[in-house]
């Protein structure tokens, strides 16, 4: 029995962090997901596809994007929509595509963007209000005393690749 014991109190740290850092390549591919759907709709269209971070009510509904101080906490996850009013801003009915991301887990994970919004070109380049051809998302999480980090890099064509901090190349 205190074999059991033992072992139990050795493997359940190990089990938590590797199941946070699932869920930090889960939310990778959310967001992956999300870019190459809007990437494919507005070369299909011919039209620009705006991404930005999710902003969800309490009750998980889809609000629209993130303002005010927190547009480059993506947390909540990802929404791509058609600015059909030219408004600059989300309104029901342009969505294309939205991500809700589990971050509200035993450890949340806090992501974040280098800017508020990525736009989507139609010959399907990416580029934002800076001008940026290069993207990197960290996804970061806190778990028994330690931090997780994971990276999206996206490259101006959209392709995308994900590491963990401390991993070479990443």
């Amino acid at each position: 029995m205190a074999i059991v014991v033992i072992l139990s109190r050795l493997a359940i740290p190990a089990f938590s962090s590797y199941t946070q850092q699932r869920r930090s390549e889960v939310i990778a591919a959310q967001l992956q997901d999300v870019i190459q759907y809007s990437r494919a709709e507005a070369l299909r269209r011919g039209i620009i596809i705006t991404i930005c971070g999710a902003n969800y009510t309490s009750n998980k509904t889809l609000y629209g994007c993130q303002s005010g101080v927190n547009v480059n906490n993506w947390s909540d996850g990802a929404l791509s929509y058609i600015d059909s009013d030219s408004s600059s801003s989300y309104n029901t009915g342009e969505r294309v595509k939205a991500a809700r991301f589990e971050t509200e887990t035993l450890s949340p994970a806090t992501v974040s963007a280098p800017s508020a919004i990525l736009r989507i070109n139609p010959d399907s380049t990416l580029s934002d209000a800076s001008g940026n051809e290069s993207w990197v998302f960290t996804i970061t999480q806190s778990i028994n005393g330690a931090s997780l980090v994971s990276k999206v890099k996206l490259n101006k064509f959209g392709n995308s690749s994900f590491c963990k901090v401390g991993v070479a190349g990443c």
